[in-house]
């Protein structure tokens, strides 16, 4: 079993970047949308005085745009 903590993103289209670097360069890949939406906090990067938050492979978003809310459980099948 596993614990993946997520979050409420309230900020409409939210930038979404390919890496920290991409977002410390403010170039977005995609935004989040408009709507609620919610993500699940796959790590936490910290790159100087900046948070991000990684929430798919290859897709980071600022700490500061995300609520965290709560945990989800999941169960590994082997």
């Amino acid at each position: 079993m596993w614990v993946l903590p997520y979050a409420r993103v309230p900020p409409p289209d939210a930038p979404v970047f390919a890496s920290t670097d991409h977002a410390l360069a403010n170039t977005p890949v995609r935004t989040t949308g408009k709507g609620l939406i919610y993500v699940s906090l796959e790590q936490t990067v910290t790159v100087g005085a900046d948070d991000f938050y990684q929430i798919h492979t290859g897709e980071f978003i600022r700490a500061a745009d995300v609520k965290q809310i709560g945990r989800q459980l999941g169960v590994h099948y082997v």
